[in-house]
């Protein structure tokens, strides 16, 4: 099959941990028309492939991006002249590795995402902070909210264990989901707009809890 047939038809591309980064880097080339991409592939066996895939994902025209911190630090530091996969980006899942910087660095979670401003039609955020981090700080949701500023809900996948969907005291945009049971049928579910996905589920909350205010509040 030529690859101008997946440059034109593939426009959701989950690359897992399953995918070899070399094998990431030829598909990317050829999977060249995809606006929805969940790039979780591990490169710390072989640091030299991601150099190779990060001027690949800058240079597709994405709507929706799912990455680890360290490449979308990557991405920002080295490729922020590409606006492609910039200008258009409306949702953005950042995943908190156990290889993260240390707190204190940017990028770390004391920081939480930097450079949001960059992304101007930003409209949801998702966290996925690892177990052996702490909860998010309510200075760090504050800097996000206001850097970001289309921001219509803001996602922290909780690992507390208490289970349930909730909204933050802090901002009504903030919306708590328990991890779901498989990160693959999520993913999918939120590229074919499944209502049971996470985004959907987060804007209902934030809907549902506007709704329950007492007006004028």
């Amino acid at each position: 099959m030529p690859s101008q047939f997946f440059a034109t038809h593939v426009k959701n591309l989950c690359l897992s941990v399953s995918v070899e980064p070399e094998d990431a880097t030829s598909i990317l080339r050829v999977c060249r028309g995809v606006k929805d991409l969940a790039f979780w592939v591990d490169h710390l066996a072989n640091p030299g492939a991601r150099s190779h895939s990060l001027p690949l994902i800058a240079a597709l025209n994405l709507h929706r991006l799912s990455i680890e911190i360290t490449y979308y630090m990557d991405l920002i530091r080295n490729y922020s002249g590409q606006q492609a996969w910039m200008e258009r980006l409306t949702h953005l899942d950042v995943i908190f590795g156990t290889h993260d910087p240390e707190d204190g660095q940017e990028g770390s979670l004391q920081t939480v995402v930097p450079h949001l401003d960059q992304l101007p039609r930003l409209t949801h955020l998702g966290l996925r902070p690892s177990w052996t981090r702490p909860p998010v700080a309510k200075a760090g949701l504050r800097a996000m909210l206001e850097a970001a500023s289309p921001l219509v809900v803001l996602v922290i996948y909780d690992e507390s264990g208490i289970g349930h969907e909730r909204v933050s005291s802090v901002d009504p945009r903030v919306v708590y989901i328990p991890y779901p049971p498989n990160a693959i049928l999520e993913w999918e579910g939120q590229a074919h707009g499944d209502e049971l996905c996470v985004w959907t589920k987060a804007e209902g909350l934030v809907r549902r809890h506007a709704a329950e205010q007492p007006r004028g509040v």
